[in-house]
């Protein structure tokens, strides 16, 4: 067999991985340089059947190349007669470009997806990108995680993200696009070391690959089965997930998670960073940091990116952090009923005769509804605010109040305060102003109570 046929087979092999997509339509990431139309050229010729569409995304960010790179892959789709689809994208930030450009991708491909009705999303990552992300990640610290590299099938979004070149290396690319006369354009940012991944890619790569000669296949076969061996663990993950789920965040008692083994709590947190919206790589310092305000004795919180984690003397309180903060938020009501405070909880107001009020019950105010002034508002309280609890003959601070009923940091967000027009009338869940009590004057009751997986935790 010669050397042309043997490359040809390793391709067709490698196109394989669509065999179960046959009929079904589906997207390619088209840069326009050699790897994705390698890629063009392989799915067109191995898997004729497959319902193939191209995505070309233009950043903006080399000036008239980048137009010329859109306009030589509108060229090659045409001459192909596959359907493209052109995204022009500006990125403000010029910090962490790719990794922004990263997720735009692919935020945008699974939002076509359902529009498009695309049921996979392929890329050209290969065998020197794999080694290359096991470099950084090893680096960076990422643990028995980053030893995965690069999926070759990954669902994002609700989309399968195929890499059908990742046991190919780039030699091999090269070679076939020779061998089939494909064009393709450079990028010139590629041979800069602006980027860590250059650098990598440029300084570190093929001194490694000298070093371990041809043992790169086994090294990617290698993190193949690691792979598989973190599907498992990552099985044992989401029991973890599920346990410590409540309404719109993950409430983690510290003694369990410490007990926990030290990778199942490295990937329980990856897992929730991810349902939460952190796009970034959670690497081993993240964790130590979290780790360290484990083992603090102090209430505090901490922010990475989207994702908010407020610590208390029990619990890690993991959730998506508000688009618009509680401390700002209030609601209004003009007459009694129900309203949303955070995430799956409501805030009630209710009104009965007194005749049918059995007393005081744990978590729910009992007003006396003739004293209102209405209408009433709940709100986080603002610094220094004060009101009488009841039975008290001076008032306190609010938040004094708070720490007296030992509610700090995350808790406090469960525990607004009501006021009419007149002022304070309760801390709700907790207590009422001592002038808006129910006396003998009293005809009818307002009741105030919530309902919710946070509230009283």
């Amino acid at each position: 067999m010669t050397e042309d046929k043997a490359l040809k087979n390793k391709f067709q092999s490698s196109l394989s991985l669509l065999d179960s997509y046959i009929e079904q339509r589906g997207v390619l990431l088209v840069s326009g340089g050699v790897d994705s139309m390698v890629l063009l050229d392989a799915v067109l010729c191995y898997q004729p059947k497959i319902k193939l569409e191209c995505i070309h995304f233009n950043y903006q960010l080399r000036g008239d190349e980048s137009f010329s790179d859109e306009a030589f892959v509108k060229q090659e789709c045409l001459k192909k007669g596959v359907p493209l689809i052109v995204e022009q994208v500006k990125i403000e930030s010029k910090n962490g470009i790719q990794d922004k450009a990263r997720q735009i991708r692919y935020e945008r491909v699974a939002q076509l997806a359902k529009k498009q009705g695309w049921t996979f999303a392929l890329t050209a990552h290969h065998a020197d990108d794999q080694i290359e992300t096991l470099l950084m990640r090893i680096k960076r610290g990422s643990g028995l995680r980053g030893l995965q590299g690069i999926h070759q099938k990954r669902r994002i979004h609700d989309t399968d993200f195929l890499r059908p070149l990742l046991m190919l290396s780039k030699e091999e690319i090269h070679q076939y696009a020779g061998l089939e006369n494909i064009l393709y354009v450079e990028d010139s940012s590629n041979a800069k070391n602006n980027y860590l991944r250059n650098r990598v890619r440029h300084q570190q790569l093929p001194q490694f690959k000298n070093n371990i000669g041809n043992q790169v296949e086994q090294l990617i076969t290698s993190s193949l089965s690691i792979q598989k061996e973190m599907q498992i663990l990552h099985k044992h993950v989401d029991v973890f997930f599920d346990q410590f789920k409540s309404g719109g965040c993950h409430h983690i008692e510290k003694k369990i998670f410490k007990e926990l083994d030290s990778t199942v709590r490295f990937l329980l947190l990856e897992r929730i960073f991810s349902f939460y919206g952190f796009n970034k790589e959670l690497n081993q310092c993240h964790v130590l940091e979290i780790e360290k305000n484990i083992e603090a004795k102090r209430n505090s919180n901490r922010e990475y990116g989207p994702v908010e984690i407020f610590f208390d003397s029990q619990y890690v309180h993991v959730t998506k952090k508000n688009q618009v903060s509680v401390l700002k938020r209030e609601i209004k009501f003009d007459e009694y009923g129900s309203h949303p405070w955070l995430e799956q909880q409501t805030i009630s107001l209710n009104r009965i005769q007194k005749q049918n009020w059995s007393g005081p019950q744990k978590g729910v105010l009992s007003f006396s509804a003739h004293t209102l002034h209405w209408p009433l508002i709940v709100r986080m309280p603002q610094a220094g605010e004060r009101f009488v609890p009841y039975g008290r003959k001076g008032s306190k601070k609010v938040s004094d109040f708070l720490i007296e009923k030992k509610i700090t940091g995350y808790h406090k967000r469960s525990f607004p305060i009501i006021c009419d027009q007149k002022s304070i009338i309760g801390v709700v869940g907790l207590d009422i102003s001592d002038e808006y009590q129910v006396d003998e004057n009293t005809d009818q009751v307002c009741l105030c109570y919530t309902q919710g997986n946070e509230f009283f935790r």
